[in-house]
This record gives C-alpha cells, structure tokens and sequence, in this order.
C-alpha cells in the first residue's frame, strides 16, 4: 500500500582618467578624488567581526543541542531498562498464570504493570465479544491488513468530509502505502484541478507476514516530505487518511480503529506542544511499519517509537548545526582573507616597468630631477604644492629609508591599510593587480597618452601627485 507524492568588496575597478580638460591645460591642477582604501577595509574588518559572533553564536547553540542530545540518550536508556523490566514481569507473571510481581519496582513502574494488566483483561474481553459478533456476522477477516479479534481497540468514527480523489482511492484499494503528502488540502485541490498521475515505480519486497508486495516508490523522497510537514497539514492528512480508511475495499474496522488509537496517543503525547517534529517522524515510521507487517498499536510500543524518533531527530539536528559550523567557519575564513595583510612576502624588481612606457632609470630609491621644461607641461600626477622629498622613500608604504624591494610595513605611513605591494618588478594594485604607471610616481607625464596603467598615487590613491610626492 505504497503511494508516493508529487513533487514537481569584491575587487575595486579603477577608471582611468578622462582626457585632460581646459583647466589642466591653463595648468591648473585637477582637485583630487576621495580615498576609498580605508572604507574598503573597514568594511572588511566589519564583516569578519560579523563572521566571527556568528561563528561563536552557533558554537554555543551546538555545544547546547549537544549535551540537551545526551540527556535525552540517558533518559531513553532508562526508560528503555524500566520498560524491559515490565516485559519481563508480565511474561514472568503469564508463564505462571499469576499476578505480577511489583515488589521493589519504583512506583512508576508499579503502575504502569498495573496498568498494561488491565489493558489485558479488557482486550481478552472485547476479544471474546468480537470472536461472539464475527460467528454471527463475518467480517473481512481475508483482508491481508485486518487485525486479528485479539487486537480489538475501541475508537471514535471518523465524519467523511471532503472528496477523496479517484487516485488516492484505488491506490489504496490496492493495497499501497499513501505518504500523508499527497493527503493535504493542497494536494486534494491540485488532484481536483489537474488531470495528473502519481509518479511512481514499483518494487517487489518482502512482508513480516511473508507475504510478497509491490510497494510504490515515489520519485522524491517522500519519508522526508512527511516527516516535515507542518502540524497543520499534518492534522488535514491524518483526517483525510481516516476517511480514506473508510472507504469501501480499503480496510476492515479494526485497522480503522487501529490507527484511531494511534492519532489519540499522537496528539495527546505531552510533545505535541513543543517538539510536533518528533511525533511527526514516529507516526511515519510506525504507518510504513504496519503497511508492511500489520500489528497492533500498543501504547508501550508507541512510546518507544516516540523514543527512537527523538534520537533520530537529535541526531540529524546536530549534523544539521556540524554542517552550519563548517559553512561558517570556512566563510570566517574568506573574510580574513580579505583584510589587508603584511606584504613582506612581495619584492620589487626595479628593472621591470610597464610594456608602454619608457623609463630610463636604475634605481627606484634615487631621486630624479625633472627639468623646467617637464616642469611646465601638463602632469595629473603632482600638484601645485608638490616637492620631492630630500631622501628615498618607499612607493608602497610611503616610509622612507627603504624601497619597495623592502618593505616590511603592514601599513601606510599615515596607518592607512597598504593599497599597492611590489611583486615581478611592478608596483600593482592590492585589489585588481593592475600596474601603477612609472612616470606618475617620478612626477613625469606619462610617455604615452593610451597608456593603461594606473596613475595615481600607489600610497595614498590620489590623481594629484604621485608616490615620490612628500604630501603623504
């Protein structure tokens, strides 16, 4: 009786400056753009300490599922223990055709023995009335899911409210599983308006009774959909699945009033309130488990189904928050790696330069004196306050007494994060690696006028001088 549902920043881009306008051609300087570096950074900076509480947060939140999962694994142990020690009592106490001994037990345990002997007189009662009833009225005991009269429970009838699609009814009347997915209001509505089929394959297995069946597969995974529906829609199945019950060629009253029985633990099991998921999952397993190999529903059985579920889902909750800590942590990762770090590990070739200039120098450290006549013409790298400063300094960090081949700086001389590093003989650009121009660095115009490196200041980012400038 298996029926299965359907279901159908990031890198910084600089721009070249335009052509020079008529002011830069009076000479006038252009005025210089702000900074982005530091803003840059300090959003990094945010986002990692964002990352890290929240990487602190779920390890707390794992920590507390965690030990709220092994007290849950002591209390089924003892429970589990508790229960043995009934079962045994109550075969101890029917091999000798006696009461059963409670003497030591805990009071708890006491009254449950009583009380599952109870539950024993009354079944053999009702038994004998329904073996009475059944020699005067057969009832359809050939049904392959009826229960025997022994496992007689008494429940409520269940009102027919709501049309049972065509496809729902002769799944069932053949003997399948019906997950409670396609049993919601929802999925009646989308049987009632669409002409569909139920996507399934069929598999032969083997019943507890040994009897052999075909069991509908769906193509989803359905266990999954069912343990996850929400308690509404669970609440619409299981009526619906009632119905469906009822329903002529399907089953016989005692199943009907079995799974009544089931409901009625279900709903008024103290976790209904606050851990629905729980109930959800051993309702399922206990449906497919009885479509397979009927039995009766009894309440310690149900209870220990209740029990396994909750160390299943504990189980699956923490590999749920594993997984979370390791998406977390690894994104902590990358917002590290994003934050400025020591560039000491970068050198500086001072014989290379970019492929469309033409510098003629030897040493990056030695001052180079431009004459009166480039002093004139037009340079968007230096300003009108512009001086070179009386000794080397370096073109990454802005310190002087070191070239760029050896920097050690973390930082630039005024505590802003570094924008550019050396490495391959070329000063690049932290973000985009593109190449910073030779000759707005020396305080030159540039040799070509499509030239694409970048000119503007590889310390500070200004357009209005360049690195050998002493304004920063």
């Amino acid at each position: 009786m298996t029926l299965q549902g359907i279901t159908k920043a990031g890198a910084q881009t600089i721009i070249p400056p335009l052509p020079p306008g008529p002011s830069s051609l009076l000479g006038v300087a252009p005025q210089p753009q702000a900074d982005q570096g530091q803003s840059n950074a300090g959003s990094a900076v945010s986002e990692l300490a964002q990352a890290q509480a929240e990487h602190r947060r779920l390890q707390t939140e794992l920590a507390t599922e965690r030990t709220r999962h092994e007290q849950n694994e002591r209390d089924y142990q003892a429970e589990r223990e508790a229960l043995n020690g009934v079962i045994a009592t109550l075969e101890a106490s029917l091999a000798g055709n006696g009461a059963a001994t409670t003497t030591g037990m805990p009071p708890g345990v006491q009254a449950l023995i009583e009380r599952i002997m109870a539950e024993t007189v009354t079944a053999a009662t009702a038994a004998a009335m329904a073996a009475i009833s059944t020699s005067a009225s057969p009832m359809k005991s050939e049904k392959k899911h009826a229960l025997s009269a022994a496992n007689y429970v008494s429940a409520k009838a269940v009102s027919h409210s709501g049309i049972i699609p065509e496809i729902i009814l002769c799944t069932a009347r053949k003997g399948f599983f019906v997950p409670f997915a396609d049993m919601t209001a929802s999925q009646y509505r989308d049987y009632a308006l669409n002409d569909q089929t139920i996507k399934k394959v069929t598999r032969v297995v083997e019943g507890g009774l040994g009897l052999v069946k075909a069991e509908y597969v769906d193509d989803t995974n359905s266990d999954a959909r069912d343990r996850n529906l929400p308690k509404h829609e669970w609440v619409e199945a299981q009526t619906h699945f009632l119905q469906l019950l009822q329903m002529e060629g399907v089953a016989d009253e005692l199943t009907v009033e079995n799974f009544h029985h089931l409901y009625q633990f279900i709903m008024g099991h103290s976790l209904w309130d606050f851990n629905f998921a729980v109930l959800a999952r051993a309702e399922h397993t206990l449906r497919r488990k009885f479509f397979m190999s009927p039995f009766r529903f009894a309440d310690a059985d149900l209870e220990r189904e209740v029990q396994d579920a909750m160390v299943s889902y504990n189980q699956d909750r923490l590999q749920s928050l594993s997984h979370r800590v390791a998406r977390d942590t690894d994104q902590l990762h990358q917002s590290q790696l994003r934050v400025p770090q020591d560039r000491s590990s970068f050198r500086f070739d001072p014989l290379s330069r970019p492929a469309d200039c033409k510098p003629s120098y030897n040493n990056l450290s030695t001052p180079i004196t431009p004459s009166p006549l480039q002093r004139n013409n037009m340079n968007p790298f230096r300003g009108s306050n512009e001086r070179a400063s009386p000794e080397a300094r370096c073109w990454c960090c802005g310190r002087a007494g070191h070239k760029a081949l050896e920097c050690r700086a973390s930082n630039t001389k005024s505590g802003d994060p570094l924008r550019s590093s050396a490495t391959n003989g070329k000063v690049l650009h932290i973000s985009d690696t593109r190449e910073y121009c030779y000759y707005g660095h020396i305080r030159r115009p540039c040799a070509k006028p499509n030239c694409q490196a970048l000119h503007e200041c590889s310390i500070c980012g200004s357009q209005s001088h360049g690195a050998r400038a002493a304004s920063c």
